[in-house]
């Protein structure tokens, strides 16, 4: 085999490796404890990073906010004052691959409802992507 043929060869062997190791970012998944809840509600979620590298949330009083809408006539809208209580100077929190983070929220007025959060693979974009919950009902 020439030298020419050996590196032909190298080369095509680190292209297939390099595609069984490249990163998939962070994958973000959002689950809630329960799909059905009666009003006052808290709402407990979990959102859990199953990627292989760290998501970047733009964090304001909660470490991962979250983002509560509200279906109304077929379509998703931002529903409560959850969704407004962030002001001001806004840190960018991690989530390493293979961790979840567990909080909550209320939901006070029946309907159905969903969550969405707001992620990125850097730190500069924490808003390229959203995950959504299942939907919920609060009755």
């Amino acid at each position: 085999m020439s030298g020419l043929q050996r590196l032909a060869c190298l080369l095509a062997l680190v292209a297939a490796l390099g595609g069984c190791i490249d990163s998939e970012g962070p994958q973000i998944q959002v689950d809630l404890s329960q799909s059905e809840f009666e009003s006052p509600a808290i709402v407990r979620f979990t959102v859990h990073n199953g990627g292989d590298t760290y998501a970047y949330f733009s964090g304001c009083e909660s470490p991962i906010p979250v983002v509560l809408e509200k279906e109304t006539n077929g379509t998703w809208m931002e529903a409560g004052d959850f969704n407004t209580s962030c002001t001001g100077v806004r840190a960018q929190l991690p989530l390493q691959p293979g961790a979840s983070h567990v909080d909550s929220i209320p939901v006070t007025e029946a309907s159905h409802y969903r969550l969405s959060v707001w992620f990125g693979s850097s730190i500069q974009a924490p808003y390229a992507y959203a995950s959504r919950s299942d939907d919920f009902q609060v009755h």
